[in-house]
């Protein structure tokens, strides 16, 4: 039970079986599993530790939770609101070798796919639902095509997110660039969201009136280096 934000399982089950060793540090999963009200799935594969250096063999974390459960921990570490009585995927796989002290740098050489579904989120008026959100990095790209349904209307994402190094200098120069396209269209604009919009601009703060309309907007990101 979280303070401030219980959540009561009855039963929470773990049956886990891995080989470990150290120097460097080895994982290998040969059995993982929870099960609970909140999330249940399994986890597989392995992990070896050594310094800068991260190698995964088809590491699976693949679980499924309700976002009405889960919501309410999630709220005491970050903000909006997540709801659903839905089960939802929750899945992250990693396959090859990251190294690098920075996050882009290891993401050049792995493979990684994430999805997550998310039933519905609110945050600041915003309320967003759709199909569960899913990625994948693969020789140091990740393209963006996903379409999600935000206060009655749509926003589309589309592009390529490139995290791969510029070529030497005399190397046969290849295109590196990340181009990301954001698509609103009728979002419904209205009250609860002045705060939100005042970030933007702060003519958009009222206090006793009102504030209603309709969003559209069309907007396209380019940038010539390595994300």
């Amino acid at each position: 039970e979280l303070k401030d934000h219980p959540v009561r399982e009855a039963r929470v089950g773990l049956d886990v079986e891995t080989a470990l060793s150290f120097e460097p540090f080895t994982a290998d999963i040969h059995r993982g599993a929870l099960s609970s009200e909140t999330m249940h799935g399994t986890l597989s594969g392995g992990l070896t530790v050594q310094p800068d250096t991260y190698e995964f063999r088809k590491l699976v974390f693949d679980m499924l939770y309700v976002p009405d459960r889960l919501g309410p921990i999630l709220s005491a570490f970050v903000p909006g609101t997540l709801t659903g009585k839905e089960e939802q995927p929750l899945k992250l796989s990693l396959d090859g070798r990251m190294t690098g002290a920075e996050l882009r740098a290891r993401l050049r050489e792995a493979t990684a796919t994430v999805q997550i579904g998310f039933g519905a989120y609110t945050l600041e008026g915003l309320e967003m639902s759709g199909a569960p959100l899913a990625f994948e990095v693969k020789n140091g790209r990740m393209p963006l095509n996903q379409t999600l349904n935000v206060n009655r209307g749509t926003m589309t994402l589309g592009g390529m997110v490139d995290f791969r190094e510029p070529p030497p200098a005399g190397a046969a120069p290849e295109a590196i660039a990340t181009q990301i396209s954001m698509k609103i269209e009728n979002a419904q604009i209205h009250q609860e969201m002045g705060p939100l919009l005042s970030k933007v601009n702060p003519i958009f703060y009222t206090v006793g009136g009102t504030l209603e309309g309709t969003l559209n907007s069309d907007l396209a990101l380019r940038y010539g280096k390595p994300f």
